[in-house]
C-alpha cells in the first residue's frame, strides 16, 4: 500500500482518508472504477478510454459528475507523484455515489504491479467457475464481490485467474481480465455481446493483430475449445498480454508461451511505448 491516496481533490495520508459510512458508495457498491498501469515518468496507454468507460458507467449508474480524461490525467499524475515510486504502478481512480446527489466521492491510490517476469516468460494458469451475468456486467462497478470471491478461489487454489463459464459451458471472461485463444493461428475471444466487460486493451489486442496480419474475431468459447487450443493468454490494463499455459492442472497446447501470444505482446509493448513517447 502506497501512503499517500488523492480523496476528493486533496492528497492525504491513507490511513486519515475518510468517506461518508452513510453514502450509497459504501453502503450499496454504487459506482464505477478504472485501473490502469502508469509507466513511470510518461503515463497510462489510452487513458481517455478509460476516462470515457467510467463516464459511461457512471451515466448508467445515474452519478454525476464525471470526471473529464484531462481531469482522470491530472489526478493520477499528482497521486503517483506524490508517493513517489520506483517503477510502474497500478493506479486505481473509483468514483462512488456520495451522501448527497452531485457530490460523488473521488479516490486515486496506488498499487504494486502483481506480474512478474517469470508470469510473462513461463506463463500462468487458470481455474473455470460457473458464473458472471448480470445488469452490471459491462460496466466496472463497484459490485464487484463475485469477481472477488472467483479470484479468492482461485489464489487458494493456486491459479493466478478465474475465469467464470455460463450455464451452456461458454466461457465469458476472467475475474479481473479478458481471455483470447490461439487455435491453427488464429486468435478468438469471446463475444462482446455476450454478458462480459470488453476490455481496452481486448480491443487493442484485435487491432494490433489486424495491423499484424493475424487473424482475430469474435468467437464463442466453449471449455473444450480452450483446452483443445493451442495457445491462450489474458489481456488487462495492468498486465497487457499474459500468457495462459494452463487451465485447472491441464496444459493449453505445449504448456509454453506460444508463437502468436508473443508476437501479440510485443505488439502491445511497442504499442505503449509510441504512444507514451509522442506525449513526451
Amino acid at each position: 500500500m502506497y501512503p499517500y491516496v488523492r480523496l476528493n481533490g486533496s492528497i492525504t495520508h491513507h490511513e486519515d482518508a475518510t468517506v461518508s459510512p452513510i453514502s450509497p458508495g459504501f453502503l450499496y457498491g454504487d459506482g464505477a472504477f478504472e485501473t490502469v498501469r502508469w509507466v513511470l515518468g510518461s503515463g497510462a496507454f489510452r487513458l481517455g478510454d478509460h476516462a470515457a468507460r467510467l463516464t459511461r458507467a457512471l451515466e448508467f449508474l445515474g452519478i454525476s459528475p464525471a470526471p473529464t480524461a484531462a481531469e482522470c490525467a491530472a489526478a493520477m499524475r499528482e497521486t503517483v507523484a506524490v508517493n513517489a515510486p520506483d517503477g510502474d504502478v497500478a493506479v486505481r481512480l473509483t468514483v462512488a455515489e456520495g451522501e448527497t446527489p452531485g457530490n460523488p466521492t473521488t479516490l486515486v491510490m496506488l498499487r504494486d504491479i502483481p506480474y512478474t517476469a517469470e508470469m510473462y516468460e513461463r506463463g500462468v494458469s487458470a481455474t473455470l467457475l460457473e458464473g458472471g451475468g448480470g445488469p452490471l456486467t459491462k460496466h466496472k462497478s463497484l459490485n464487484y464481490a463475485a469477481h472477488w470471491r472467483a479470484r479468492r478461489i482461485a489464489a487458494m487454489g493456486g491459479y493466478a485467474e478465474a475465469l467464470a463459464y455460463d450455464a451452456q459451458g461458454h466461457i465469458l471472461e476472467g475475474s479481473t481480465s479478458n481471455l483470447f485463444i490461439v487455435s491453427q493461428g488464429k486468435a478468438m475471444t469471446p463475444p462482446s455481446d455476450m454478458p462480459l466487460l470488453p476490455g481496452i486493451t481486448r480491443a487493442a489486442v484485435l487491432d494490433f493483430a489486424a495491423a499484424d496480419g493475424i487473424v482475430a474475431e469474435e468467437r464463442v468459447i466453449s471449455r473444450p475449445d480452450l483446452r483443445r487450443a493451442d495457445e491462450a493468454f489474458l489481456t488487462n490494463a495492468v498486465a497487457g498480454v499474459l500468457p495462459l499455459t494452463g487451465v485447472d492442472g491441464d496444459a493449453i497446447g505445449t504448456g509454453g508461451v506460444g508463437p502468436v501470444t508473443a508476437r501479440l505482446a510485443a505488439a502491445y509493448r511497442r504499442a505503449v511505448a509510441d504512444e507514451l513517447d509522442s506525449r513526451a
